[in-house]
């Protein structure tokens, strides 16, 4: 993957986001992406909820 496309691809979410009148971004990360987790606190992101799954099938 290209470098920056990351923060690219969040960058034009969260600009749909504005266009849309959106309050805010809700992402979903699984527990062990600490890279990932890191990432999207560098670009402003603050861990805010505690999710919940129950797999079925």
């Amino acid at each position: 993957m290209q470098r920056g496309a990351g923060r690219l691809l969040m960058r034009t979410l969260e600009e749909f986001g504005y266009k849309q009148n959106c309050s805010y971004v809700i992402l979903v990360s699984e527990s062990k992406r600490e890279p990932s987790h890191a990432f999207y606190e560098w670009i402003g992101y603050s861990a805010d909820q505690r999710g919940f799954k129950k797999r079925l099938l």
